[in-house]
């Protein structure tokens, strides 16, 4: 269980990169670990909730959720805001490629190339 503050979150999605896993979930929250059972809060560049993770071909973290909040990490610890076009929630991300993919509410897909 993840706790902040004491009191325990939802987390929605897990990734695991080689060597660290990093999950995110309500309010925003990242958490990393190494081993799946010792959890580590990371702060996060975003409070709206996440429902999705990627861990991209280039070792990039990419995550989105609530409101079309998506930001990005290097090492799934330090995180960026970045913007959408999409003001729906997103509920899943994939790669193919040089491509990325974000589906969600409405049936929404949004597609980038960055």
């Amino acid at each position: 269980m993840v706790t902040m503050n004491g009191a325990p979150f939802n987390l929605n999605a897990v990734a695991w990169d080689g060597h660290a896993f990093v999950a995110v979930g309500e309010g925003g929250l990242v958490a990393t670990s190494t081993d799946g059972l010792s959890w580590q809060v990371a702060p996060s560049a975003t409070t709206e909730t996440l429902y999705a993770i990627l861990v991209a071909g280039n070792g990039r973290y990419v995550s989105a959720g609530a409101h079309g909040a998506l930001q990005t990490s290097a090492d799934g610890v330090h995180w960026t805001a970045r913007g959408t076009r999409a003001s729906q929630t997103l509920f899943g991300l994939a790669q193919v490629g040089s491509s990325f993919y974000a589906v969600g509410q409405d049936g929404l897909i949004e597609v980038s190339t960055h």
